[in-house]
């Protein structure tokens, strides 16, 4: 279909996302047709053309619906080439990493963005503020990147005129303004972010975008209904946040390489598009317990994987990475993009749905707790598989596969969880994909495997069930009393190569190693809340303030028991599962401190592994869960069995050390024999290096979008990165990396005295610098107990900095 027809907008003035397309239109000066939608009351119209999401933006081309704002922006770019002025680049690397970047904008910063007037607290208020502003500091080093400075003239993330990341920023612009103007705080200004506050500037002055950016004090009207709450916290007008962002070194070396693991279906994608345009390239097989400083390097924003580097750049993001290999290797092998618009923007939107839809729900079935939520999760995996197989008779036309003849970009973006979806079957004994429920996606999956560019590099199901049974620990054996179904063997599965070996223990997933070691714990759940305790020391609640002595949780062994605990408050009470509703009619129980006059089963608490998390279960099976979403739920704490997909990761706790024991109870802990597990090559790349299956064991449940497995919660120490001050506290190149060494200890004297051994600083203060106020303070008592990268500054003690601190300075 060409530019001609009739062009309508659905949306409404306040939605920035609804922007973004009127930008885009002006820029190609489409005439169109702009219907105000009324979202309360939403029009047929609308329903019948996103049946899926029912939201705006939809914009309807000669009757053919298009939805997902950055999908219309590129259809409108694609459908009126030569109308105006270019929106995405020319050159396949610089649109690969403009797609990055507005991924990035969408579902990390302007979630940040949304939080602040949402906050509960000021403590919830800060650390969401802070959130926005490193990121808007990532994105003000990436503008400096693209234009090279401030003396080369560009004025736009695309050059010399508005292009696709202008429009992906540019639109919260109003939305800044107002949070700006009812939180006080500042977050673009020409003292921090120099180069966004000019951009901001040009950006809203231009003609395209002028007419369709809200006027803030409408704007502001709106947002107080959107987000009803507290009046602005008194004392921050006018307050800024001063945050470093890291900087990342340049790739180097190698034509074309790809770093990713091999259970991972998002690695999967980006070796099977290589594989279509027969690209000659190096799988580069990451540790993810251990990253590589290539990896860091090359995705310093999320520090995940497939990252592919070509010629030294490096493109993040699946299927950014597949549309990257489609455009530079265009004339090699069938292409993998469809080569009309419409056709690319529907496969672009079903891979979006496919990312947001089943992957979350596919997630649902291997943490399912109890049979109810596992049958609950199937029934939704198969509700979305459903709406698949409805798109699959659309979109291929009567063809063997999304793209028609040949695998095409929606078929990757399905295909590569095939293995997963087989291994959902064979472990909890049910039928996702068959002839009968979803005969075309069971055609289409047979087809899919067989194929040449898939056959090699699709896991085997046996390896990949092993694998999955250290993620999904509930899913071992559960299917022992349920029926045996037939699932579909994958083409290629011979097994070539040593297999994992399961694991013999039968308490191999116990929680007990969190604990070993710990006389006082911090519990950290999910919402990036602690569990505390009140100071009417009877309830108990979640704050993001973890430095509180609320905070604070002793732990006690129960004694002739492997594998439970007690945990007692900084009151002297026992955290403890009653039997009180939370609310009338509802199943969840009330979790108080109590100091029973006998220790019973009702303060006793089993800690469950899940990855590197825990669960802390009863002794009737139920989980401790950190409440979400409206009062009086949110901020509360129960003890149920999480009966909904969405809310399984309300029982989910990291466990934060802050007092080890002298004198460990390993003697009353006894620990399994675990098996080892075998390092060699599979046929899909070298397999990261294990030592013991309890270290193959320490994955959590999915590392990102982007991979299935993650670090373990030990490590062999923490990256260090630290600069030195003068005499008079000044850091010179602070915004750059810094030295760096690797760090195996806690303790903030051994850091001192390793880091005057290779300073050759005899006196010396260990500090950090505050992001609030820019302020350094010293660290006094542990380091945080995880291995994460930690940021410090070495101060002479003879420096006059040193003497200003307070004596009671130092939290850390």
């Amino acid at each position: 279909m060409a530019g001609g027809g009739e062009v309508k907008l659905l949306g409404f003035c306040e939605s920035p996302y609804v922007v973004r397309v009127q930008i885009a239109l002006n820029i190609k000066s489409v005439s169109h047709q702009f219907l105000e939608e009324n979202l309360p009351e939403k029009s047929q119209l609308l329903i019948q053309s996103n049946p899926v999401h029912k939201k705006v933006p939809v914009l309807i081309h000669g009757g053919n619906p298009i939805c997902e704002s950055l999908i219309i922006v590129q259809y409108i770019d694609e459908v009126w080439p030569s109308s105006g002025p270019a929106i995405l680049p020319s050159d396949p690397y610089d649109r690969a990493t403009c797609r990055f970047w507005a991924a990035y904008i969408d579902d990390k910063w302007f979630a940040s963005l949304r939080a602040i007037p949402a906050a509960e607290n000021e403590e919830a208020r800060d650390a969401a503020v802070e959130k926005v502003a490193e990121g808007l500091a990532l994105l003000e080093g990436e503008f400096r990147r693209r234009c090279g400075g401030d003396n080369n003239g560009k004025a736009f993330f695309g050059g010399d005129s508005i292009g696709y990341l202008d429009i992906a920023l540019g639109c919260f612009l109003g939305w800044i303004k107002i949070i700006e103007k009812l939180d006080g705080v500042v977050f673009v200004d020409g003292s921090r972010t120099p180069g966004l506050a000019g951009w901001a500037e040009r950006f809203c002055s231009d003609p395209a975008v002028r007419d369709v950016m809200p006027e803030t004090d409408k704007l502001v009207e709106f947002a107080k209904v959107l987000f009803p709450r507290k009046e602005k916290i008194p004392g921050d007008q006018g307050r800024c946040l001063n945050v470093m962002w890291p900087r990342a070194n340049p790739n180097e070396g190698g034509q074309v390489k790809l770093l990713g693991v091999w259970p991972s279906p998002f690695v999967m994608r980006a070796r099977i598009a290589l594989n279509i345009k027969s690209v000659s390239h190096e799988f580069v097989q990451e540790n993810l317990r251990e990253k590589s400083q290539l990896l860091i390097q090359s995705n310093p924003v999320h520090k995940k994987v497939p990252v592919l580097i070509h010629d030294g750049k490096a493109i993040c993001e699946s299927l950014v990475i597949v549309q990257y290999i489609d455009e530079v290797w265009s004339s090699s092998g069938p292409a993998i993009l469809p080569s009309e618009p419409y056709d690319r923007a529907t496969a672009r939107f079903w891979a979006t749905y496919i990312e947001t839809k089943l992957n979350d729900s596919m997630r649902g079935i291997g943490t399912a707790e109890g049979e109810e939520a596992r049958k609950a999760a199937v029934v939704q995996v198969k509700e979305v598989l459903a709406v698949l197989e409805d798109a699959f008779a659309k979109c291929s036309k009567g063809k063997g596969f999304f793209g028609g003849d040949s695998i095409g970009y929606l078929d990757i973006a399905l295909g590569c969880f095939l293995g997963w979806i087989r291994v959902s079957e064979k472990l909890n004994g049910v039928v996702l994909v068959d002839g009968s429920t979803t005969p075309g996606l069971a055609g289409w999956a047979e087809r899919f495997c067989s194929d040449l560019a898939v056959r090699d590099v699709m896991p085997e199901t046996e390896k990949l069930a092993e694998f999955a049974k250290m993620i999904f620990p509930s899913q071992v054996g559960s299917v022992s009393n349920r029926p045996n179904y037939h699932w579909i063997r994958l083409p290629g599965e011979v097994d070539h190569h040593h297999q994992l070996r399961p694991i013999r223990s039968s308490r191999c997933r116990t929680g007990m190693e969190f604990f070993r070691n710990a006389k006082a714990v911090r519990l950290r759940n999910q919402h990036d809340k602690y569990l505390v305790a009140e100071e009417d020391e009877e309830s108990v609640a979640q704050d993001r303030n973890g430095s509180s002595k609320a905070a604070k949780w002793t732990v006690e062994f129960v004694l002739n028991s492997e594998s439970i605990i007690r945990l007692k408050s900084c009151y002297g009470k026992y955290l403890t599962a009653s039997n009180q509703p939370f609310l009338l009619g509802m199943t969840g129980r009330k979790v108080l401190q109590t100091l029973p006059g006998r220790l019973g089963s009702s303060v006793e608490w089993e800690p469950v592994r899940d990855g590197t998390h825990i669960k802390l279960s009863t002794r009737y099976g139920k989980f401790l869960r950190a409440n979400g979403g409206l009062p009086p739920w949110r901020n509360s704490i129960t003890h149920d069995i999480p009966q909904r997909t969405s809310t399984q990761d309300w029982i989910l706790w990291d466990v934060d050390v802050v007092e080890i024991l002298i004198q460990s109870p390993t003697d009353r802990l006894p620990v399994a024999p675990l098996s080892h597990i075998d390092s060699s090559a599979s046929a899909f790349g070298n397999s990261p290096s294990f030592a013991t299956a309890d270290e193959a064991d320490n994955f959590s449940r999915q590392e990102s979008i982007d991979s299935y497995v993650a670090s373990p919660p030990k490590s062999e120490g923490r990256m260090l990165y630290y600069h030195l001050a003068d005499e008079n506290g000044v850091v010179e190149g602070e915004d750059m990396e810094g030295y760096s060494l690797t760090f195996k200890g806690n303790g903030v004297e051994e850091l001192r005295h390793i880091l005057s051994q290779e300073t050759g600083m005899a006196d010396i203060v260990v500090c950090s610098r505050s992001p609030l106020n820019g302020k350094l303070f010293p660290l006094r008592l542990q380091l945080p107990p995880n291995n994460g990268s930690m940021y410090v500054i070495v101060v002479p003690s003879s420096s006059a900095v040193v003497k200003d601190f307070p004596k009671n300075q130092g939290l850390l």
